[in-house]
């Protein structure tokens, strides 16, 4: 428990070290209070994610694409990057950020909650926060849209188990790369992220009309009824693509998250998110339930999707779902 106190107050001074200055618009310069003791691979750090976010800045402001040196991020995050900038150009809000260094669930340095604006979002959405993660090298080597500060205490809860926490920790790294692979409709990511027989649900409000005429109202006006629409991993991914296809721009927000671990399942756990879907097609609130293996150290498994308008699913609703499949 004092671990995640701990885990928990750190993200809070890390939140509360950011500063605004007035410093010319076009730099922006980034400096790590605490988290590292090495200061040659902190000045790296230090140095590539003011570079990084300098790029951002400008380009956006210039809407122009933005071009990186090749010396301050792995290949695979610049092309995260690009992918995330064809649906929303990204600017650094501050111009001089102080931060603190954390340690992820897989070994990478990171400083998070950096807050940007995406370009391309409405008014009341366009303001995040990003994280950036490192390598030993202080290479740049992932970026991501983080969640709220608040929503933290909600996925850790009181968890006292080391394996537990350890669990949580993994979960809260996957939330913002599975919330950020569809931002920038990252397909390969969710094709590997979800397990082959994975259960994919879509409940839909079932529209009931009082009968013409008819002197006796029907008993059920007043309760809510649902038609579930299930799809193969396969279908999913495939309706998934022609959605990515028909908008250049999607936000999806995740909050009111929660995490219970399965009473009768080492290592799985149920993750509830109330998802807001904004995009130029379409845009819904709803609740969205995961069912999440964390077996495998670096690679978490979906096994079940469920979106409902309302709070519908938990563990009880997959009894027979059969987990660490042989992907």
């Amino acid at each position: 428990m004092r671990d995640t106190k701990f885990y928990f107050l750190t993200l809070v001074c890390l939140t509360l070290a950011f500063s605004a200055v007035g410093a010319q618009r076009d730099s922006v310069d980034v400096r790590i209070a605490f988290g590292s003791s090495d200061d040659y691979l902190k000045a790296k750090m230090e140095s590539n994610a003011s570079t990084l976010l300098t790029i951002l800045k400008n380009a956006a402001h210039d809407k122009k694409e933005p071009k990186f040196p090749d010396n301050i991020m792995t290949e695979d995050t610049e092309m995260k990057i690009k992918e995330m900038w064809k649906s929303s150009r990204i600017e650094c809000i501050y111009n001089e950020i102080r931060t603190n260094c954390l340690n992820t669930s897989y070994g990478d340095l990171q400083i998070r909650n950096i807050p940007v604006i995406f370009t391309a979002a409405s008014e009341e959405t366009k303001n995040e926060e990003i994280s950036l993660n490192f390598n030993k090298q202080g290479l740049i080597n992932d970026i991501n849209i983080t969640i709220k500060l608040h929503q933290y205490e909600s996925i850790f809860g009181n968890s006292e188990v080391v394996e537990d926490i350890v669990n949580r920790n993994k979960i809260l790294d996957f939330i913002e790369k599975f919330r950020t692979a569809y931002n920038c409709k990252d397909i390969e990511y969710l094709e590997n992220v979800y397990s082959n027989n994975a259960l994919i649900i879509n409940a839909v409000e079932r529209k009931i009309r009082q009968i013409p005429n008819s002197d006796q109202p029907l008993k059920s006006l007043g309760e809510k009824q649902y038609d579930f629409q299930v799809k193969s991993k396969a279908e999913y991914i495939a309706a998934l693509k022609k959605v990515f296809k028909k908008n250049s721009f999607i936000n999806i927000i995740f909050d009111s998250i929660e995490v219970l671990e399965h009473p009768g399942f080492e290592n799985i756990y149920g993750v509830t998110l109330k998802q807001h879907w904004n995009s130029e097609s379409y845009n819904d609130v709803g609740y969205l339930y995961l069912l999440i293996d964390c077996t495998k150290e670096y690679e978490m498994q979906v096994f079940v999707r469920a979106w409902s308008p309302d709070q519908l699913f938990d563990f009880n609703s997959f009894g027979d779902i059969k987990f660490h499949d042989s992907k």
